[in-house]
Formats: C-alpha cells, structure tokens, sequence
C-alpha cells in the first residue's frame, strides 16, 4: 500500500536517500504520537487533567519498546499518531455532536487503510459511537471512510489491474488461514504474547480499567481494545525481540 512508501519517498527527495532520513521519519512519527496522546488525555479530561496528560505522554516517550519500534522502518509507524488523531476527533464528537469531526475522523481511518490494512479494525468502534447519534452519523462515517480506498482501487483497477486483484486475493487467503471457531484462541494467545514480550502492557490494561468516567473507559475499550481483538483473531504475535 502506498501511503508511507510516498511520505518516505518525499522525505528522500528532501533530506536524501539512506537509512538515516528513514529514521528520522519514523522517530518524528513518534514524536508526534507523544504530542498527540497528550492532546487525547487532555481533551478526555477537560483540561483538568494537566499532570495525567503530562504522565501519559512521559511514558510513551520512555517507553523502550515504542522507542526501539519508531526507530524501524515500519510502515506501523504511521498508524499511530493517525489512531491517536481519530480518537480525538472522536471523543470531541460525543462532547459535542459534530457530524464533520466524525466524517473527518472516517477520513483519516480511510487514509490510514490505504498505508496499512490494519488501520480498517478501526472503522468498527467508530460505527458503534456512531450508532449512538442514529442513521445519519452512521452513512457519513461510512461515506467519509470509503473515498480514499476507493480512489486508491479505482486508480490501480485502471493501471495495473492483474497485480491488484492477486493483492487482493492473497490478503483474503491470509486472512482466512485461521478458522473462525480458533480465533477467539489465538487472540487470547496473542494477548498472553503482548503480556510476556513488554512487562508495561500489563499495568497499562490496569489502568484502563481504573479510568473515570465510565464513559473514558468504555471510549478506550472500544477504540484500543476492540482493533488489538480484531487483529489478534487472525494474526498470531511475535516477540518483540524477533526485530532486533
């Protein structure tokens, strides 16, 4: 999918060709997740919540697997600050009920799908906070989320059609390799991995389940849990260690 190969190839024609510029991209990523999740903290707090937004962000910027993960050069990456940036579009559209900030967050889960496919697990708790405000909400995210990935399939339909449709026909056969009646087990499998590749994970769920309101915890079971068990129930985890 093109998206980061064409932020990186712009990169290049800016800074150079060379491992170098790809790192520096990818450590800005993450410099922009930590800017961002502290904007989500903030916002979900009201602006009461300056030493929790300050906390939050402190610990993605030190946390050793994020630092060691912006460093590659993943396309993953990009998907983060994208996540974080729907979130907050999102939670300001229950505080106010803004259909364009949920059009606009269908947008960028459509943009991020078109640099990796496991950005579309995210269309999900989108559609369910957008059945809380009726039919209308639903049709925009739905309308919002489609545009980019159809352009994108309608441009490789009309220039390299045969490569598109094994594309597709490969991602259908990976994504069938694990019966359905198994993948409740492997999520729970893939659970247990994240709980022994980062000793972090595990007082992170922890304080999920401590948020206040009860509708901060739900926004985040929704928008963080929810694509972790989508994804899970057909990828299997790897350590974290397998990169190095």
């Amino acid at each position: 999918l093109p998206l980061f190969p064409l932020l990186l190839a712009g990169a290049s024609r800016l800074f150079g060709e060379g491992i170098v510029t790809l790192r520096v991209m990818t450590g800005a990523l993450g410099a922009l997740s930590v800017l961002l999740l502290y904007v989500l903290v903030r916002t979900m707090s009201r602006g009461r919540g300056e030493w929790l937004s300050l906390l939050a962000a402190l610990v993605l910027a030190i946390h050793p697997n994020a630092v060691a993960y912006s460093r590659l050069g993943f396309s993953y990456n990009l998907l983060t600050p994208l996540l974080l940036t729907v979130c907050v579009l999102a939670w300001s559209y229950l505080e106010h009920g803004r259909h364009r900030r949920l059009a606009v967050a269908g947008l960028i889960v459509g943009l991020g799908t078109i640099s990796d496919l496991s950005m579309s697990t995210v269309l999900l708790p989108l559609l369910i906070i957008a059945s809380t405000r009726g039919w209308r909400a639903i049709m925009s995210l739905v309308v919002a989320s489609m545009v980019l990935p159809l352009v994108y399939a309608g441009y490789m339909l009309s220039t390299v059609p045969n490569a598109f449709v094994f594309d597709l026909q490969f991602i259908a056969s990976r994504l069938s390799t694990i019966p359905a009646i198994a993948q409740f087990p492997v999520a729970v499998l893939s659970f247990a991995g994240l709980m022994t590749m980062d000793p972090w994970f595990l007082p992170a769920m922890i304080g999920v389940f401590l948020l206040t309101p009860l509708r901060a915890l739900w926004f985040l079971l929704l928008l963080f849990i929810l694509p972790i068990l989508s994804i899970a129930r057909t990828v299997t985890g790897l350590p974290f260690r397998a990169y190095h």
